[in-house]
Formats: structure tokens, C-alpha cells, sequence
């Protein structure tokens, strides 16, 4: 009971503070947003932000409307929906949590910024529902359409006084990923995948794929790998290494296809197919085999 008291005290008191310093200084939002900017350019560099507004929602939050990010690998801003960023009742000065819409998904984070150390730490991140199709610049640059729902959960840390992109590690999910092929595959023109997932571990100009997973209704495999950035990012190559196999009921409708299975059975033995994609992500190039890992 007396915690209860304490805390509807503090938040009554901190409303009144929050009320009265904003009465008194007048709310200056234009120098607020400024800095707010300047210190999003400077934890991502590369990006450009604008924030047409802010303003406080009790008991502790802020709210950032009309914000927008541009970035080479978006080329075009992406606008982001209502952005909420919650004090943590806890560590007031170095905890948050956040909330917004981006390309059709839910993201929610917390937040731990450690000022000594200028780290920033993200030890919960959910991404739920991206939209493929709407990814600015997907289906342009790499010359091909691509469809699916992505889900990501896991962590990012950044030091601030390093120019560099920071650590993400975490799962990614597609679902429903759909997409057509440059070369034919097997006579196979678009692939569909009902799941693809993979961890992933991204630093610096590099991202590591493991234990990739992928299930359909022709095929399901299984994959690692990684993917070197380069710019533009279409220009980045990717190197992965997976095995394969035709769903039973797939096979048993294309005579073809169960030809092709069993010679490639007699090259490779009982079981999945070995694999390789190789190349840049504007043009990657699949071969069958083990190929030899870096």
C-alpha cells in the first residue's frame, strides 16, 4: 500500500514538474528535435532523420510524430508511424522502451543507454509483420519481386564512439515468401516457401547466416552462410551453403522432377541435395554440390 502511495505521489509530482518546466521554458521543440536528429544521425551513420514534432504523454513518455528515415539502402525516406518512447520507472535516466509502426510491422524495444560508457544496448527486439513487397527499392534494384511477412526477435548493441553499424544478433523469420528465379531451377521458374528462419549475427559489413531453415510446398532445406556488404547493397555477395529435397507429394506430380532426382542421387547419394548460392544479390548463382566453405 505504501509502495502504491509513492508511486502516485511520483507521478503527480513528476507531472507537475514536467508541467511547470514546460510552462516555464516554453517547450523548446525546434532546438528538442534538433538534437534529437543530430544524435539518431550520429548512433546511424549513413541515415538521414526528420522529426516534424514531439510532445510529452503522461505519466513518462514521448511522443515523436512524422518521423522519417533515409538511407542508401532504402533510397527514398520511409516514413514511420507514431514513435512512444517510455521512461523506465526504474532507471529513469538510462532505460526506455519504445514502440512504432514501420512497413506494415509491429517493433517494440527496450532500451539501456549506458552515458559513461556512450553503449547502447538493445536487449529486446521484436519485429512483427514486415512487409516484403513494401521494402523501398527491394523489387527495383534487384530486378525481381519479392513477397512475405518478416519476423525478427533478438539484441543490438552500439558503442556511440565508434563509426560503425553496431551488433544484431537474433532470428529471422519469413513467412509466405514468394519469388521468381533469374535462371530456371530444375524447370523451376519462382520459388514459395510457407517458413524460411535463420540466426543471424550481423557486425560491421558482415552477416552470418546458421541453422537456416526452410519449408514449402515443393521443398524444404536447410542452410548457412553469410552475406558481405558492399555498395550499392545490391552489389553485396552472398555465399551459402544448403541441402535440399522435393516435398513427396511434389515429386510424385512431376515425373520430370523425380527424374531429375534420381540422377542427381546417383551423383550425390540417398537424401538432400548439396548446394551452393554464390554471387552478388542482384544476380546470384546456384550450383549443385558441397562447394568449399572460406
Amino acid at each position: 500500500m505504501r509502495k502504491t502511495v509513492l508511486l502516485v505521489i511520483f507521478f503527480v509530482f513528476y507531472a507537475v514538474l514536467v508541467t511547470a518546466v514546460l510552462l516555464a521554458v516554453r517547450f523548446p521543440k525546434d532546438l528538442f528535435l534538433t538534437g534529437a536528429v543530430m544524435r539518431l544521425e550520429q548512433a546511424f551513420p549513413g541515415s538521414t532523420w526528420s522529426i516534424s514534432d514531439v510532445s510529452m504523454r503522461y505519466p513518462a513518455a514521448v511522443v515523436f510524430g512524422g518521423v522519417q528515415v533515409d538511407h542508401e539502402v532504402t533510397g527514398r525516406p520511409v516514413p514511420i508511424e507514431e514513435v512512444v518512447v517510455e521512461i523506465d520507472r526504474q532507471h529513469p535516466l538510462s532505460g526506455f522502451s519504445t514502440r512504432f509502426n514501420v512497413l506494415g510491422a509491429e517493433v517494440a524495444g527496450e532500451l539501456r543507454y549506458d552515458q559513461q560508457q556512450q553503449l547502447l544496448h538493445l536487449p529486446a527486439v521484436a519485429v512483427q509483420g514486415m512487409d516484403l513487397a513494401r521494402l523501398p527499392g527491394l523489387a527495383d534494384r534487384l530486378e525481381r519481386q519479392f513477397e512475405g511477412s518478416v519476423t525478427f526477435t533478438g539484441t543490438y548493441r552500439k558503442s556511440l564512439r565508434q563509426q560503425d553499424s553496431g551488433t544484431l544478433q537474433g532470428t529471422v523469420r519469413i513467412e509466405n515468401l514468394h519469388f521468381p528465379l533469374k535462371r530456371p531451377i530444375l524447370r523451376e521458374n519462382s520459388l514459395h516457401f510457407a517458413a524460411l528462419s535463420a540466426q543471424i549475427e550481423a557486425s560491421g559489413a558482415l552477416i552470418s547466416l546458421s541453422q537456416g531453415q526452410a519449408t514449402g510446398p515443393s521443398y524444404s532445406g536447410s542452410f548457412s552462410g553469410q552475406v558481405r556488404l558492399n555498395r550499392p547493397w545490391e552489389e553485396s555477395e552472398v555465399e551459402v551453403f544448403g541441402e535440399f529435397q522435393a516435398q513427396p507429394e511434389y515429386l510424385s506430380r512431376k515425373s520430370h522432377l523425380a527424374r531429375s532426382f534420381a540422377l542427381l542421387g546417383k551423383t550425390y547419394g540417398e537424401g538432400p541435395i548439396p548446394c551452393t548460392i554464390r554471387g552478388n544479390l542482384t544476380g546470384p548463382i546456384f550450383a549443385f554440390g558441397r562447394g568449399q566453405r572460406p
